[in-house]
């Protein structure tokens, strides 16, 4: 599948959320986008980011945000958004969170290696995909 990831300050979930969200995603995308994933945490990571990199400690440039999925924001069927909150503050924990964890690793060791082993390469230029 491949959609849209959208972020904000809200923790939501749940069917009436999930719309707000799609309306948004349609909105910021002028009807292009279809909202697939949620991001509440990156938020405040690229603002912390930036605040850094007013004070001159980091260069946001070098940021590389590595998003898996790790649960859902819709239920699954037959159950309601409380049961989905319910599972995962209880010992099931997040739904995909082993799954997210593997292709966090799967990507991100191959840029951390790629990374470390030519740093001569890239300390002075930014890495870039080509596009």
């Amino acid at each position: 599948m491949m959609g849209d990831t959208i972020s904000g300050e809200t923790f939501w979930v749940g069917k009436l959320m999930n719309r707000w969200a799609e309306r948004w995603v349609r909105y910021w995308t002028d009807n292009q986008g279809v909202m697939a994933t949620t991001a509440e945490e990156d938020v405040a990571f690229c603002q912390a980011l930036a605040l850094q990199a007013k004070a001159g400690r980091v260069d946001p440039d070098r940021a590389l945000v590595l998003r898996t999925s790790s649960n859902f924001d819709m239920p699954p069927p037959g159950r309601t958004a409380a049961q989905l909150l319910a599972d995962e503050a209880n010992e099931k924990g997040y739904s995909a969170f082993i799954p997210s964890v593997n292709a966090a690793y799967q990507v991100g060791s191959v840029v951390v290696r790629e990374l470390a082993t030519h740093w001569d390469r890239y300390e002075k230029v930014i890495p870039s995909t080509g596009k």
